[in-house]
């Protein structure tokens, strides 16, 4: 059997909070079957986003967790390369999780240019990302 998997699982299950739901959350997590829950690329983001705002959590934490929820291994994703070039980005080059998968997704995929409005983002230097101009 496969579950889809909500963000609020593994936030609950990282935060302890509250502390009913946050067990009931680590159960889940632990006891379910290798590679049983789905997690979207969308989903991973919207765990940064709430870490980094709801719980205003430093940068070093959110990688730390966001490395702890890939490696569950109830957890199954799509592309961990491209999860773990934007995990690399994130936390070297100072990105945001969106603009760290956006390059991450462009080098992956070898698309031949980044459409972006800033002259220079000094995060994209020395990168292999051609940027374009609209």
């Amino acid at each position: 059997m496969t579950d889809a998997l909500d963000a609020n699982v593994v936030l609950r299950h990282f935060t302890g909070r509250p502390p009913d739901l946050a067990a009931r959350a680590t159960v889940a997590l632990l006891t379910a079957p290798a590679r049983s829950l789905p997690r979207t690329d969308l989903t991973l983001a919207e765990i940064v986003y709430v870490l980094e705002g709801v719980f205003a959590r430093p940068r070093q934490e959110v990688l730390l967790l966001v490395e702890a929820t890939l490696a569950l291994a109830a957890i199954a994703v799509d592309s961990e390369a491209l999860l773990r070039r934007t995990l690399a980005h994130y936390a070297h080059r100072g990105m945001d999780w969106p603009d760290a998968y956006l390059v991450a997704l462009v080098e992956l995929r070898h698309v031949d240019a980044l459409l972006n409005f800033d002259r220079r983002d000094a995060k994209l230097e020395g990168l292999p990302v051609r940027r374009r101009e609209p």
